[in-house]
């Protein structure tokens, strides 16, 4: 049976305990402004005019999202896929979720309000890490804080080392483009060097890749989601990234290996610029 209501919904979940939505707040009281200084990771939540969503994981060294004060945050953006999936939501639709986490800490923070893109560089230079200004910040009005309780992090056990998967799982994007694109072994190894050794670079604080340049191309594409930094698999729905189509059109006189050739060039000038 399809819910379909909230009247059937309460027929099957009863409404809350007295007061407890009473944990929801306006603002971030000093239990929250604690929490967010000590959070590492986050997942930003957003979605576009027609409601369609994106959560895109975040994370720098504990404390990295600024509190300006009981009702502003400020989220620095590093330099990523630029694919800007959450940034265009953000110009489109403003309202925001996001979820605060803390290693070992089974409760969590959620924070929603209104959202808006900043490129001022005294905010930027402010949100710097390793030596480098963020590429743009994401301004939070904050409209409602509460925090959420340990039940999910308990059954999934996620904070438990001897739960989790050993060794730990590998998402290779060389396999995955293989199968895609139907890639040979030399590209595969190819493009499994490329991401290491952009991961390596971009650990480094000595990284001599030009910024200034990179920098200023992420600030016109607008880095996202990640920002999750090594996220090819979001090439799907690049405008940059080659569509089914155009690998199997025999007609365009382009053959299916060239165009996956063409795949990898693509995949590789993209990791290259993002250092």
């Amino acid at each position: 049976m399809e819910i379909t209501d909230i009247e059937q919904l309460r027929e099957i979940m009863a409404e809350p305990s007295p007061g407890l939505e009473a944990k929801n707040i306006p603002y971030l009281d000093t239990f929250a402004c604690d929490f967010i200084s000590k959070s590492p990771f986050i997942i930003l939540s957003t979605s576009d005019e027609e409601g369609r969503c994106d959560g895109s994981p975040k994370g720098d060294a504990p404390g990295f999202v600024e509190v300006v004060d009981e009702h502003t945050l400020l989220i620095p953006d590093r330099p990523g896929n630029r694919l800007a999936y959450g940034h265009k939501n953000i110009l489109a639709n403003p309202n925001v979720a996001v979820l605060f986490c803390i290693p070992g800490t089974t409760e969590t923070l959620r924070v929603s309000g209104k959202a808006a893109l900043t490129a001022d560089p005294a905010v930027l230079e402010r949100l710097a890490a390793r030596g480098k200004p963020a590429v743009l910040a994401i301004r939070v009005t904050v409209e409602e804080c509460f925090f959420h309780c340990s039940k999910a992090f308990i059954r999934s056990n996620l904070w438990e080392p001897e739960q989790w998967v050993t060794p730990p799982h590998k998402v290779s994007f060389g396999e995955i483009y293989r199968a895609r694109f139907g890639i040979s072994d030399d590209e595969v190894k190819a493009l499994e060097e490329s991401l290491e050794d952009d991961s390596l670079d971009d650990e480094s604080d000595d990284d001599e890749s030009d910024d200034d340049e990179s920098d200023d191309a992420s600030l016109d594409d607008s880095s996202d989601d990640d920002e999750s930094e090594d996220d090819p698999d979001d090439d799907e729905s690049s405008d940059d990234s080659p569509d089914d189509d155009s690998l199997s059109d025999d007609a365009s006189g382009v053959s299916s290996r060239s165009a996956s050739r063409s795949s990898i060039c693509w995949f590789r000038e993209s990791i290259s610029s993002v250092s």
